[in-house]
């Protein structure tokens, strides 16, 4: 990653485009991470240095960019404004204060980074160092610190996870996730994002939770019963009262259907059961189910439509096929 461009994010001074930029590659590794906890300390350190510190700016700009300046330079498609290089020369002279540099690193020492995943059809619970516990479901992928020694408790996830956060109003919990942001002081939530999915879903249980879109910092509060959707493709945000009672089942391990059409329940028992279920015939989607199922297995499910709905079902190598005469509307 630049370093002027990074020094630039720091400041405020970068783009849209350039913030999403940096902050997509933040997130891709436990090594980006680190590497900007280490600009993040130079940056907090300039506000913090002696007032008779002075960095050597001409010095820096020769370490930054070591062709010689134009009186006028012209704006290139990804750089930031003339306040964001005056930052970069800032972070490089910085990098030349070591006695700053090191007293900084000493009291905050480097991050050491957990990852932890879970393959298709299984979940894991992950109790964290704060005493805030995350359940993670299938496919899925959690990075975070052993402890959390910074002002701020920051995760990263792909996928999909419930949090239950332990409160501590003096450092707010960040999950990252698929170009948003998801803030809480102590709350419990779920957040999913998968890569192949089009958006990213925060579900509230308790608490508030702030929800927001990376590249634009748009943000919506959301309260218990409240979803917020950021849609990837155009970073659209938006909050909406759920009512679907499924929405955790992965987690809760009960599936709930009240008069709900099968074109509405198919959808849920390939999610929950990471299978496809097709219709032989569309009319089959207009007919409607009512029941509750604890922990159950995909058949037993079907077992239950079979008789209800005279609907027959065969397997089909991986997948499961209903057939029927189905239902008009």
């Amino acid at each position: 990653m630049d370093d002027q461009l990074v020094a630039a994010y720091l400041a405020g001074e970068c783009t849209g485009a350039e913030k999403n930029a940096v902050e997509t590659w933040r997130a891709a590794s436990a090594g980006n991470a680190q590497a900007f906890e280490r600009y993040r300390l130079l940056w907090e350190a300039s506000r913090g240095r002696e007032e008779d510190f002075e960095p050597d700016m001409q010095r820096a700009w020769q370490r930054l960019n070591p062709a010689p300046v134009l009186a006028k330079t012209h704006r290139k498609p990804g750089w930031f404004a003339w306040p964001g290089r005056v930052a970069a020369a800032l972070l490089a002279g910085l990098l030349l204060a070591a006695g700053v540099y090191t007293y900084r690193l000493v009291r905050e020492p480097a991050v050491a980074w957990v990852e932890k995943h879970t393959r298709p059809g299984e979940q894991r619970r992950l109790p964290l160092a704060d005493g805030s516990v995350v359940w993670l479901n299938a496919g899925s992928r959690l990075r975070y610190p052993a402890a959390f020694t910074r002002p701020q408790r920051e995760v990263f996830l792909e996928g999909e996870a419930f949090f239950e956060v332990a409160r501590n109003e003096k450092k707010p919990f960040l999950i990252h996730a698929g170009g948003s942001t998801t803030r809480v002081l102590g709350t419990s939530f779920s957040v999913r994002s998968y890569a192949r999915e089009p958006a990213v879903a925060v579900v509230v249980v308790t608490g508030k939770v702030a929800f927001s879109a990376g590249q634009t910092g748009q943000t919506v509060t959301l309260t218990p019963g409240e979803q917020g959707i950021l849609r990837k493709k155009g970073n659209r945000l938006r909050e909406r009262v759920h009512g679907d009672p499924n929405l955790l089942a992965w987690k809760t391990g009960t599936l709930t259907f009240r008069d709900a059409p099968l074109g509405q329940v198919l959808p849920t028992l390939e999610g929950y059961f990471g299978v496809r279920v097709r219709a032989a015939h569309p009319d089959l989607l207009n007919c409607r189910f009512t029941g509750v199922f604890r922990k159950p297995t995909l058949e037993e499910v079907l077992r239950v439509f079979a008789v209800g709905g005279d609907i027959a079902y065969r397997r089909e190598g991986k997948h499961y096929l209903l057939s029927g005469n189905g239902c008009r509307q």
